[in-house]
């Protein structure tokens, strides 16, 4: 038989706070021993260990000797102290000593979801000698997971906090600060037991553990809300102006501490009602749309609003008249579209309150001001249909008729690229430069493309493959673009891709040069590399080299070497050169100049 204490306020998960202290000792048998323990706790031997465990209580200590081979891996053997408890809650103890022969026997605080070996848990422990560590097993049967504590031993406080499925385990030195060594979500019913775990992590011998300042703390509950319906008039009543609105409702509180109803339109409190039944009377009420609600509260502070009831009075009242005078049915625009929206509205016994303008059953603005007017911006490609509601000061309104408009999705501009000639492409002069462009467009078709130089038009074509033969190009460098147009009118320009013709000069007979601008600080000599004609001289191999040394530049900033015995040896023929600065930031190479041996 277990006896013990519980305080609970009758709804699942609020149990009053039951900070609950017990010292009631109580005569419990434990394998044929006489252990005194506090009510409602009792002992036992989980796992069945080959030597049994005892547990007894003096002047708030606990004596709990226990064997076993483990707490641990699948199955458990230890000597449990423990009591029942439900829902969440604290619970701690200082672990004063411990008496083993292995260095991993164990003791602190468990909470184990049956009494079997292989039971779910979640255990804050210390051991002899292996310091303090959060062990818990998942699932029923399950290896058990370890999360190291950090070194130490006895003295030491151990604590364990469930929140729903979550448990966190602490450790500390004073009772006062903790340090959590792990947290773990682990499913346990809201029914489990509670209490100090210890085993002598040995088949043949026994440990003893005195712990102290055992404590179980409950969370308190939070006080209930009170609840209420508002049953009177009921939802969509109409009434006539001036109206008397018979106001009722019902209202409780879990805890029985109800103090008040109160009647309110909008954030307008109408009345209140201390004492069922609950309710008021609304007189003189004028022509309107009301919402009514009622707000209960208890005597702790707690409060409820009900759902609201929307009524109307109405009164003998000429709806208003509205018309949309723009957009004209039938309107085309382009997407993302701005679409003026206006209206006529008057009322002839009173006034006009509001002209809300919609698309569909979507409203999209409102006017409370002639001209009735508003923007709509950003429209997207489909079919509207467009109507106001005119509103007059009574509540009354009036639709107009709707308008029928069309906006159409945005043309998509073409793409074009030129792919011939390659950027960077040197020629010599006389040149012929073959132009070719490729272009597409996702919604339309090609009209042309046109392909220009440095922004002068040189020629247009009006059917793939795009191309064009530019002959007879002097010397000098060109931006070549293509500017595809679609069907819609809609244009792109490509990429601009840069060519250069070389003039063809004599064979020389010196170099003449500009020094580089680190001439006098990085610059260790300078290499002269002549090419075949329309050789790439960054990728291509010199026909020949020479190195001009650095010598000293002129006035100019120009330096001129004599290779007149370098150009007298190449072969009749059109070539190209250039000039090299090399030192320690690197080789910068000039530009290359065409001429004929």
């Amino acid at each position: 038989m277990r006896v013990g204490l519980k305080v609970c306020a009758g709804v699942r998960a609020r149990c009053a706070t039951a900070f609950i202290l017990v010292s009631l000792a109580a005569a419990v048998p434990v394998h044929g021993q006489t252990a005194t323990l506090p009510s409602p706790q009792l002992s036992q031997d989980i796992g069945s260990p080959r030597l049994a465990g005892a547990a007894s209580y003096s002047s708030g200590a606990y004596t709990i000797k226990g064997s076993g081979a483990d707490i641990g891996g699948t199955t458990d053997q230890f000597q449990f102290v423990f009591q029942p408890i439900a829902g969440d809650f604290d619970v701690s103890v200082r672990v004063g000593s411990i008496s083993a022969k292995n260095n991993w026997a164990k003791a602190g605080v468990m909470v184990r979801e049956a009494l079997t070996a292989n039971s779910t848990n979640a255990f804050a422990l210390v051991s002899a000698k292996r310091g303090y560590a959060f062990e818990r097993r998942g699932l029923t049967g399950a290896t058990t997971d370890m999360t190291s504590g950090g070194n130490g031993g006895a003295p030491g406080w151990l604590r364990l906090v469930r929140s729903g499925s979550q448990f966190d385990a602490y450790r500390s030195t004073d009772g006062k600060t903790w340090t959590l060594m792990g947290t773990d979500v682990i499913q346990m019913p809201d029914s489990v037991y509670v209490g100090m775990a210890v085993t002598s992590h040995s088949t043949q011998s026994m440990a003893t553990s005195v712990l102290d300042t055992f404590t179980v703390k409950q969370a308190a509950a939070p006080n209930a809300p009170p609840t209420v319906s508002l049953t009177a008039p009921t939802a969509g009543a109409s009434f006539k102006a001036p109206a008397t609105i018979a106001l009722a409702a019902q209202a409780s509180d879990p805890e029985g501490r109800l103090a008040r109803v109160e009647f309110y339109s909008g954030s307008t409190k109408l009345a209140t009602a201390t004492t069922s039944p609950y309710t008021a009377t609304w007189s003189s009420v004028p022509a309107g749309t009301y919402s009514l609600t009622a707000i209960a509260y208890d005597a702790d502070g707690a409060q409820t609003t009900s759902p609201a009831v929307t009524v109307q009075v109405n009164a003998a009242n000429a709806p208003p008249t509205v018309s949309l005078t723009a957009p004209a049915t039938g309107t085309t625009y382009t997407a993302p579209a701005t679409v003026a929206m206006s209206a006529n509205a008057a009322d002839s016994d009173g006034t006009v309150a509001k002209v809300e303008f919609y698309q569909g059953s979507t409203l999209l603005a409102t006017d409370t001001a002639s001209p009735y007017t508003w923007s709509w911006s950003s429209v997207p490609a489909g079919s509207y249909s467009l109507t106001a509601v005119a509103y007059d000061n009574s509540g009354a309104k009036t639709a107009s008729n709707p308008i029928a408009i069309t906006v159409a999705s945005q043309n998509k501009p073409p793409t074009v690229s030129l792919t011939s000639p390659t950027n960077g492409a040197t020629l010599t002069a006389p040149a012929t430069v073959n132009l070719a462009a490729t272009a597409a467009d996702s919604d339309g078709t090609i009209a042309k493309v046109e392909f220009y130089r440095n922004g002068t038009l040189l020629a247009t074509d009006t059917a793939a493959p795009y191309a064009w033969s530019w002959a007879s190009v002097a010397a000098g460098t060109y931006t070549l673009t293509a500017v595809a147009y679609d069907n819609a009118g809609a244009k792109t320009t490509s990429a601009g891709v840069s060519v250069t013709v070389n003039a063809v000069v004599s064979a020389p007979r010196a170099v003449q040069f500009q020094a580089s601008a680190d001439h006098a600080t990085l610059v260790t000599s300078y290499r002269l590399d002549v090419f075949a004609a329309g050789a790439d001289p960054n990728t291509a191999t010199p026909v020949t080299s020479a190195n001009l040394g650095k010598p000293v530049p002129d006035a100019s900033n120009n330096i001129t070497v004599d290779e007149s015995t370098l150009f007298s040896g190449l072969v009749p023929g059109t070539y190209q050169a250039t000039v090299s600065a090399i030192g320690s930031g690197g080789t910068s190479r000039s530009a290359a100049v065409s001429f004929t041996r």
